[in-house]
């Protein structure tokens, strides 16, 4: 009998029944798509290791469409530029499939969560404006600050 090596990660798994909206965590590790069957569909999934300010250890976690795009656009395709980001916890519960749920969006600063037209979640880039329509010198500040890679005096590593 043939059988196959199991490549499955390794680790505890993040327990998203302790999180709250508002909580700071961190990437530790690079991202990488695992391979994975439920229900006898095969589907990848981006996995890396994350730190919760405030919980012992580090966890796995999976990181979801809306989540990923963000991370994208905030800091680049390279999974290797997401460690060490701090990111702004968001649990919303729900019902998925059929079976009651939570779902975690990391959300990267300046960014929000929000609903397209068609009501599928994302994460998009916040604008401050004033009231004439014109981005605002903390907005403009800000902008320069993640354009030259600096950390903002808000930012307290954990």
């Amino acid at each position: 009998m043939k059988v196959t090596k199991n490549t499955g990660v390794m680790g505890e798994w993040l327990d998203k029944k302790t999180l709250r909206s508002g909580d700071k965590a961190k990437l530790l590790t690079e991202a990488t798509e695992i391979e994975r069957e439920y229900d006898g569909e095969k589907s990848t999934q981006l996995i890396a290791k994350i730190k919760i300010k405030g919980q012992e250890g580090e966890k796995n976690v999976a990181i979801n469409t809306p989540t990923k795009s963000a991370l994208i656009d905030a800091f680049g395709y390279d999974t290797k530029d997401w460690v060490g980001k701090i990111l702004t916890v968001e649990v919303e519960r729900g019902i998925f499939g059929g079976k009651r749920g939570i779902a975690l969006y990391l959300i990267p600063d300046g960014f929000s969560l929000g609903e397209d037209q068609n009501g599928y979640v994302l994460i998009s880039k916040k604008e401050i404006k004033n009231d004439e329509g014109e981005a605002t010198p903390e907005e403009i500040a800000k902008r320069e600050r993640e354009e030259n890679n600096e950390a903002s005096p808000d930012d307290i590593p954990f």
